[in-house]
């Protein structure tokens, strides 16, 4: 596994964009026939969630602590915390959603891509931030005074979510981290 693969998978597990850990907690077991219940299933989906949750929003904790509280809600790192659960989340669902129904088809692959993807980009347009950020606290100014940030923001968003609807559009392949088993 190549130093990006490591960096990407550990971006993507703490802004809960990343499959769950355990696929053998969901899907059908092969041999057998049959997989765990559903219950079961969503049970084993929402404590590996909550415990991505715990870490992410300890880390902010952490964060918080080591920056300084004023710093902390200036910087609105709560409101990008908050994005990154609620769109981890909905990633989540319609993944559990879509393994949990019938055969997976190509189309439930593009959909799943254009889900992904719509949730990701705004996790990852947030990685702009603290360059645009450190800028305007150099030129003296207050977090988002020139709104330059939030304008870097917004057109980082914008670009990966079109790198992302196409990528769904485009690829033919089932989703890597599904067809390997990587969760």
């Amino acid at each position: 596994m190549s130093i990006f693969e490591i960096v990407f998978r550990g971006v993507t597990v703490l802004t809960l964009t990343a499959p769950p850990s355990n696929k053998g907690a969901f899907l059908a077991d092969e041999s057998e026939g049959r997989g765990p219940g559903i219950i079961e299933s969503l049970t084993r989906w929402m404590l590996d969630y909550t415990v991505r949750i715990v870490f992410l929003f300890s880390a902010g904790l952490g964060l918080e602590y080591l920056i300084g509280n004023n710093s902390y809600e200036s910087y609105y790192i709560d409101y990008m915390l908050v994005l990154i659960a609620g769109l981890g989340g909905v990633h989540w669902v319609f993944l559990f959603v879509m393994l949990s129904s019938s055969r997976p088809s190509r189309t439930k692959f593009v959909v799943y891509r254009v889900v992904r993807n719509s949730c990701l980009a705004p996790i990852l347009g947030l990685s702009v931030l603290p360059l645009v950020l450190t800028w305007e606290g150099i030129q003296g100014m207050a977090p988002y005074e020139s709104r330059v940030a939030l304008l870097a923001y917004q057109i980082g968003t914008g670009i990966l979510l079109t790198a992302g609807l196409l990528e769904a559009i485009i690829r033919k392949r089932v989703p890597t981290a599904i067809s390997a088993g990587k969760f």
